[in-house]
């Protein structure tokens, strides 16, 4: 590693451990002792230093399974091979998700009832005037235009006895492919078939089989666009032409737009690609200056549409918007201080609102930014550092990223959507919440969510890696490769923590998690292995 980049990766590599380390270990072996709100604490059946203990356990084959099978580089004809495979066990793997979703499924509270319920009117046309949830939340605007859209189509096909089966149908198969390309992501930046395969059974536990896939929400709808917009970045720094290196970056911001259209917050993702292509450009490789250029003017480009396309929606939806009640990033920086819920949402916070109703938002602002001051004030600085930790802790603590915590069953489908039978039964008593087997399930889930932060901790060890590149375009490929998502961690962390936080929000940023915290098992097995060159993958 070049004498700049080695500098570069040490300050954010150090960064990423100051910032992880603490609240990981913190989790392993205090998890259930750490002060936090109660509501959002995981069940498990049985402690958290066991899950941690058996976690370890986990990642010693799980690295020793990469380091033998990495002596050789994998060549075309595996990769092809392996993507094959990939593709074909994604199949099964999304019909198995659908019929546990229709086995599982019951109407979901809070905002997936508002958000479906509104989506329900508009796909018949009904207009939805004015409702005060949307203009506090215009960000939900999409999310009820795409489920509308859905609904309307399979209504029209006559083919779904309840048409509100393709919501599932939908979240189904956008999951299945954040599995799908969270393997192909991994096996073009490690190129390594134990790691791959490993990410995607971490990734058919951890994504494809949970419950959050009975949510027709942004969290569900959501989770595939950033890992397609790594994926995508991928692939521009390893192709030959540029004119390919072109359109896979036009591939990656379009793909970061939708996300980020979808759920603002994944907009994290371009913001972690510009940036890594601002240090590839400034202090690295000043030729890359219109990778830099291109997706920073596609990314303004995305924002401007995007916000157009929502008030085309607003306009489509019939909605009438207070445009002065929209939540600002100040109202969820607020919030995220708020001792009640230790920084996750808060209805108390929320009757600011009705406060200001009638104030320009400008105003409420400003309120909101004296009382968000007065909060840290009363905290005191050690008081504020350990509200960080709590409540990083419980954001990052939960295997089920808040299944199991935030959803309840307050109604059935009448009838059933699936005939009820002894399967069906087992996959309500590990999903639902009236049988001791769910606690067994969260617990497997916790386990591997385990391992993926362990690997994000050893993810430093590439800086110890010796092995010598056959150009420089492969050592700066690996450097940005890294560095984005390393990136993205420390903009998906700094997030939760400065803002409302919960482990739900970090599900559609999952497969990204994953990648990184595979890089790291993957680092510390190059880290073990004797410095030679290294044979570049033709793809």
């Amino acid at each position: 590693m070049a004498k700049k980049e080695k500098i570069i990766s040490i300050i954010f590599y150090v960064l990423l451990a100051v910032l992880a380390a603490p609240v990981f270990i913190g989790i392993f072996l205090f998890g259930k002792s750490i002060p936090f709100t109660d509501m959002l604490r995981p069940r498990l059946s049985v402690p958290f230093p066991v899950v941690f203990i058996l976690a370890l356990g986990l990642c010693v084959p799980i690295t020793i399974g990469i380091y033998r099978y990495g002596q050789v580089p994998m060549e075309k004809k595996e990769d092809n091979i392996l993507t094959g495979i990939f593709s074909a066990f994604s199949v099964p793997l999304f019909l198995l998700s659908c019929y546990i979703g229709k086995a599982v499924a019951f109407p979901v509270s809070w905002d997936v009832m508002v958000v479906s319920g509104a989506a329900r009117k508009a796909a018949f046309g009904e207009a939805l005037g004015y409702e005060f949830y949307y203009s506090i939340y215009p960000n939900n605007v999409p999310i009820v235009f795409l489920l509308s859209r859905i609904l309307r189509l399979a209504d029209n096909s006559g083919k779904f006895k309840n048409p509100e089966v393709i919501w599932i149908y939908t979240g189904c198969a956008l999951m299945t492919l954040a599995v799908l390309f969270t393997a192909l992501t991994v096996k073009r930046v490690l190129k390594n078939t134990i790691a791959s395969v490993v990410t995607f059974l971490a990734g058919s536990l951890l994504i494809a089989f949970s419950g959050w896939k009975i949510a027709p929400y942004t969290d569900s709808y959501g989770v595939l666009f950033p890992i397609l917009c790594l994926y995508f970045y991928v692939r521009s720094k390893q192709s030959e032409k540029k004119l390919h290196r072109i359109e896979f970056l036009i591939a990656c911001v379009l793909a970061g737009g939708l996300g980020g259209l979808i759920k603002p917050n994944l907009y994290i993702v371009l913001i972690a690609i510009i940036l890594t292509e601002a240090v590839n450009v400034i202090l690295i490789k000043t030729k890359a200056l219109p990778a830099l250029i291109i997706v920073t003017v596609l990314t303004a480009a995305t924002l401007f549409a995007n916000s157009k396309t929502r008030s085309d929606m607003e306009i489509w939806l019939g909605l009438e918007m207070a445009d002065n009640l929209a939540a600002s990033t100040v109202d969820y920086f607020y919030m995220g201080l708020n001792e009640t819920t230790t920084g996750s949402y808060n209805a108390d916070d929320k009757t600011i609102y009705g406060e200001f109703q009638d104030a320009p938002k400008s105003v409420r602002a400003k309120e909101v930014w004296k009382r968000s001051l007065e909060r840290l004030k009363d905290k005191g600085t050690w008081g504020t550092v350990s509200f960080a930790f709590r409540k990083m802790a419980m954001t990052f603590s939960d295997g089920a990223f808040g299944w199991y915590n935030e959803v309840w069953v307050e109604s059935e489908y009448d009838p059933p959507w699936v005939e009820q039978n002894r399967m069906t039964g087992l996959f309500r008593s590990i999903y639902r919440f009236d049988h001791p087997r769910h606690l067994w399930f969260a617990t497997l889930l916790e386990l591997v969510w385990f391992v993926v932060m362990l690997g994000v901790l050893v993810t430093p060890a590439i800086l110890f890696d010796k092995r010598r590149f056959k150009t420089e375009r492969d050592e700066t490929e690996e450097f940005c490769l890294h560095m984005a998502m390393v990136f993205l961690f420390l903009g998906v962390f700094a997030y939760q923590l400065l803002f409302e936080a919960r482990a739900r929000y970090l599900f559609a940023f999952l497969p990204v998690i994953i990648c990184l915290g595979m890089s790291g098992f993957h680092s510390v097995s190059r880290f073990l292995r004797p410095s030679r060159k290294v044979k570049k993958m033709q793809m």
